[in-house]
């Protein structure tokens, strides 16, 4: 988060639970890098009101996507 914090990086896909949810990286054309990261639902009590990060580039991913092989997180990444 401190590249996007200092305006350097963008983050695509969408909204987290507050968690890393174990980070998996791909390289992309350009030498860019992807870092995703996988929700889960959260299991936070009442009282615990941390937020979670909302992309800058928010993408929607749905079943038709999945089935077609598609990843419009990684599309979205790779452009310039």
């Amino acid at each position: 988060m401190a590249l996007v914090d200092a305006g350097r990086a963008t983050t695509v896909g969408r909204p987290t639970a507050g968690g890393s949810g174990n980070p998996v990286t791909f390289r992309l054309s350009g030498g860019g890098l992807a870092l995703f990261y996988r929700r889960f639902p959260p299991q936070r009590r009442p009282a615990d009101r941390r937020p979670g990060h909302r992309p800058g580039c928010l993408r929607r991913l749905d079943g038709r996507d999945l089935r077609l092989g598609r990843d419009p997180d990684l599309a979205a990444a790779d452009r310039p």
